[in-house]
């Protein structure tokens, strides 16, 4: 009995440790916000972007997703710069910090808006920021429909 004790003891210990390192190591920055340009995704698999048509006129796509991220209860807004859009969006356990970037851009046939979603803390994020990306598509998509 007391050797798992022990046992339970030590993994507290370390869980807390490496919560405690990865909050002080956190980057403060995140992406280049104002630069108007997406961060491109580094090698690692903690990032995900993509882009989407939609036919319908920039200032409208940009209505649209400025209501969008205020409904949301996962991101906050944090910068906007003309048709660039920085919001974050922290874990509910440990509260880790991601970095959402939106940039739209009008083409002769549609608005194209290119998304981006990065953990600042990590190598692995077990497909979140995929997920957050579909999702505020499909969200975006419903509300412009």
């Amino acid at each position: 009995m007391k050797f798992f004790t022990a046992l339970a003891l030590v993994a507290l210990v370390v869980f807390l440790g490496a919560l405690i390192y990865f909050r002080m190591v956190e980057s403060q920055h995140g992406p280049e916000v104002g630069t108007g340009v997406l961060a491109e995704c580094p090698d690692s698999p903690n990032c995900f972007s993509a882009t989407e048509n939609f036919r319908l006129q920039k200032d409208s796509a940009v209505k649209a997703i400025f209501a969008v991220l205020e409904d949301s209860k996962e991101m906050t807004m944090e910068t906007t710069f003309g048709d660039y859009i920085h919001a974050t969006s922290n874990s509910s356990l440990i509260g880790f910090v991601d970095d959402v970037e939106i940039k739209v851009e009008e083409s002769p046939l549609a608005t194209n808006v290119s998304f981006r979603s990065a953990s600042r803390v990590g190598r692995f994020d077990f497909g979140v920021n995929k997920k957050r990306i579909e999702a505020l598509i499909g969200t975006l998509r419903d509300s412009i429909e």
